[in-house]
């Protein structure tokens, strides 16, 4: 019950503010065309309307739809860039989705180690998804040389 407490309680100012400051504020402008940095200048003036904004989709689980949107953009890699593989996509996504996914990640990492099970991999601090495949690699070519002995090959 405590758990779900923590979980579910609606976001206060100082939890809103943490995650705002732990989000890199020089990353390019989302579709809004505000940085988080905008936001934690101007924090004395719109922190009312965010901790609105965060309030409603507490309530109500959903975002507007203009809000809600991301966008794809392209960004050349190379100068005359003409094939797909000379772009590289970066998505757009607005700032008070930035805002959210921090808060609800900050909310679930205190309990992410009994969430998720031992073996895997995807979301525990200091492991990458990419070494549950080099491990099962190891693991798959250790067998076929218990298998198969190199006298054999």
């Amino acid at each position: 019950m405590e758990e779900n407490y923590q979980l579910t309680v609606p976001f206060s100012e100082p939890e809103i503010w943490k995650a705002i400051c732990s989000c890199g504020c020089d990353k390019a402008p989302s579709p809004d065309g505000f940085t988080l940095d905008f936001f934690r200048k101007a924090w004395t003036i719109i922190k009312a309307d965010i901790i609105k904004a965060l309030d409603e989709f507490h309530i109500t689980g959903t975002l507007p739809n203009s809000v809600a949107h991301s966008f794809l953009c392209l960004i050349p890699k190379r100068d005359a860039a003409e094939e797909v593989g000379d772009f590289r996509p970066i998505s757009l996504v607005g700032s008070l989705n930035k805002i959210i996914s921090k808060l609800l990640f900050l909310r679930l990492q205190p309990f992410m180690r009994s969430l998720i099970y031992r073996q895997q991999f995807s979301g525990i601090r200091k492991q990458q998804i990419h070494e549950a495949g080099l491990i099962a690699n190891e693991l798959i070519d250790s067998r076929l040389r218990t298998l198969f002995p190199r006298t054999c090959l």
